[in-house]
């Protein structure tokens, strides 16, 4: 955990050091999303999408008029549900559970985010401006829960499911309403595509997909 909190500062220390004086915004946020899994497995295959929904604090470092590096940090839950063709054990609470095959197992994941992007602003148009963000999050698995449709896992946390390290790149776009010189309503979408095995199981492979939806408020 420590070494999560010194990355941490450190990133955000960066995002904050290549600022030339023309800036910076805070803003807090709410993500409602959709999120599932991409299996590349022939024994596990994705079965649906989960909600889920992320929240926290944004940071916007101007460095031109227009142009900002993007960071922040938060704290979001996302998942999905695989389908395991063939029975395997899943250890939880240093126990073993064996689901059936055919089960549907749903995963909920607690993640700390740290996004590092960039930010680009159209130049205000009546009470709106218009951006784009792209960049990529860091995720840190905080804990994972599974629940299998045969009963055998229940909520269960399960240890060794899932890599504690996700990197996925984002892209999205969105809208803010200028309540005064100081303030903005940010609305956004955006989509992120993982790109590291989440599975620590050898012979499984499954990335990270989500659609999210912004409301936010800048200062």
């Amino acid at each position: 955990m420590k070494r999560i909190i010194l990355s941490i500062l450190l990133l955000l220390g960066c995002a904050f050091s290549f600022g030339q004086g023309k800036g910076i915004k805070i803003g807090v946020y709410v993500d409602p999303m959709i999120s599932w899994f991409s299996s590349e497995s022939r024994t596990a295959s994705s079965d649906g999408a989960k909600m889920g929904v992320d929240g926290g604090l944004v940071v916007d470092n101007y460095f031109q008029d227009n142009y900002a590096f993007h960071t922040g940090i938060g704290i979001g839950t996302c998942g999905g549900s695989i389908l395991y063709t063939d029975a395997r054990p899943f250890l939880s609470y240093g126990l073993s559970d064996t689901i059936a095959a055919g089960s549907v197992v749903d995963y909920k994941i607690n993640y700390l985010t740290l996004p590092l992007g960039l930010k680009l602003t159209t130049k205000e148009i009546g009470y709106f401006s218009y951006f784009a963000r792209l960049g990529f999050t860091n995720q840190f698995n905080l804990k994972t829960r599974a629940t299998s449709s045969d009963g055998m896992l229940t909520k269960s946390v399960v240890e060794q499911e899932i890599f504690f390290y996700n990197l996925s790149y984002f892209v999205g776009a969105g809208i803010q309403y200028h309540i005064n010189k100081d303030a903005a309503l940010d609305f956004a979408v955006t989509y992120s595509n993982g790109f590291i095995n989440l599975s620590r199981i050898d012979e499984l492979k499954f990335y990270s997909r989500s659609v999210t939806l912004r409301v936010g408020i800048i200062f």
